[in-house]
């Protein structure tokens, strides 16, 4: 079976939200990282609203551990390694229109001369013990040859930033 990704946020990351588990601050707040999940004909885990965890190591995927499903750089270069892009700086959370946000100024980009496919990506915190924040599907397998990798984020507004609450 096919690697399966579903742009959601995680039901778990709700639930921890109002725990006060995650901590989105420009100084002092948890680290959050954007990791890579490999083309969709390479693995079988199923990353959606459900998924729990990020877990890194090998073996078989889980809502708890990506395991295999992580994606590699085959370019030899190293450029991906395991656990992902740290999300840089984070600001502060914005508020308007009855909505709040977190904006990242970094796109994550791996390179400049990676070779990557990827069919999602998982946003977690790896402060809190990579706990799964949402899961975000390319819609088809994305291809960098010998370049730079790079995902870019939404511009940070109420109605696109990456991650917001209404």
């Amino acid at each position: 079976m096919p690697i399966s990704v579903t742009t959601a946020v995680c039901n778990s990351w709700k639930k921890e939200v109002l725990m006060g588990s995650h901590l989105f601050k420009g100084t002092g707040g948890n680290t959050f990282k954007m990791a890579m999940v490999k083309a969709t004909a390479g693995g079988s885990g199923t990353y959606d609203k459900n998924y729990l965890n990020y877990g890194s190591g090998s073996g078989a995927p889980t809502t708890s551990n990506m395991g295999t499903d992580e994606t590699t750089d085959t370019s030899g270069n190293a450029r991906y390694t395991a656990g992902g892009f740290t999300m840089a700086p984070n600001a502060d959370p914005s508020t308007g229109t009855d909505v709040a946000w977190i904006d990242w100024t970094t796109d994550p980009n791996w390179g400049p001369d990676a070779t990557i496919t990827a069919y999602g990506a998982l946003l977690y915190n790896s402060t809190g013990s990579g706990t799964a924040v949402a899961c975000f599907a390319f819609g088809a397998d994305k291809t960098c040859t010998t370049g730079t990798f790079t995902i870019t984020l939404p511009a940070p507004a109420f109605n696109t930033a990456l991650l917001r609450i209404a």
